[in-house]
């Protein structure tokens, strides 16, 4: 009887799996806001929605809404530059990372979908 695999072990299999998939089929989508660049791929039942940085637009800002701005960032918690949201029916998976190595798992729901979507081709 083989063991479960590590959740995030598991996550970060997956993600590594679909990234090259989504950036071959998956078509880029125009958002606006902070949000960054966005790239949808749909297979079967799964769909994929993989998240990128962008660089924002600059606006010319006030000199004290750019101190209170400029406070604001200080103080935020970064948040990992890329993102993927994975659905089969319900979303069963969404992961953040940016590229010096922190990594979240936001959430996961194990189940037959993870090897159907390491079977994508």
């Amino acid at each position: 009887m083989s063991a479960t695999p590590d959740p995030v072990e598991r996550a970060v299999a997956i993600r590594d799996y679909l990234l090259p998939l989504i950036r071959e089929h998956g078509a880029a989508q125009e958002i606006t806001g902070p949000a960054g660049d966005i790239v949808v791929w749909r297979a079967g039942i799964f769909s994929f929605a993989l998240h990128s940085p962008s660089t924002p637009w600059q606006v010319e800002t006030p000199p004290s809404a750019a101190y209170e701005q400029a406070l604001a960032r200080q103080r935020a918690k970064p948040m990992p530059a890329w993102g993927l949201d994975v659905w089969h029916g319900p979303k069963v998976l969404t992961l953040k990372w940016d590229d010096p190595g922190a990594f979240e798992v936001v959430s996961f729901i194990r189940g037959p979908w993870e090897d159907a979507a390491l079977a994508l081709t």
